[in-house]
């Protein structure tokens, strides 16, 4: 057996009330460490009608370094591309997996796309973590 010993701390993030854009859930973060060491989450938030966005949020811990909540940072994706687009005009980010490729300086987001329009998977990459926009 490994030196680990896990404790459950609790739940570190749930949908805000009163906000239209997590009413139906926030869910499976990606997690990346920033360049200014912060911890950041980017969550599933997902709105009335199952209609998906990908926040993000810098996690905030205790005295004792355990994380007690996050900060809400606002949006980093939200459906733009027509893959991204439901036809009855919901649309969805789902799933998100982040990471720094040192090589190239960048981040580096994949997500779920679109079964419906036979879109698997679409990655976005962005030298700021806190856009998602790709860069050019």
């Amino acid at each position: 057996m490994s030196g680990f010993k896990l404790r459950r701390l609790g739940l570190l993030m749930e949908p805000e009330p009163g906000n239209p854009q997590e009413i139906e859930g926030v869910l499976n973060p990606a997690a990346v460490r920033g360049p200014d060491g912060e911890l950041y989450l980017f969550p599933r938030l997902v709105a009335k009608g199952n209609y998906s966005r990908i926040g993000i949020a810098r996690v905030r811990f205790n005295d004792a370094g355990d994380p007690e909540g996050v900060e809400r940072l606002g949006i980093a994706l939200e459906p733009e591309a027509d893959y991204e687009r439901r036809p009855e005009g919901g649309g969805g980010c789902e799933d998100p997996r982040i990471a720094f490729v040192e090589p190239i300086q960048r981040y580096v987001m994949g997500r779920a796309g679109n079964p419906e329009l036979e879109v698997g998977h679409a990655f976005r990459v962005t030298r700021a973590k806190r856009s998602c926009r790709p860069q050019r």
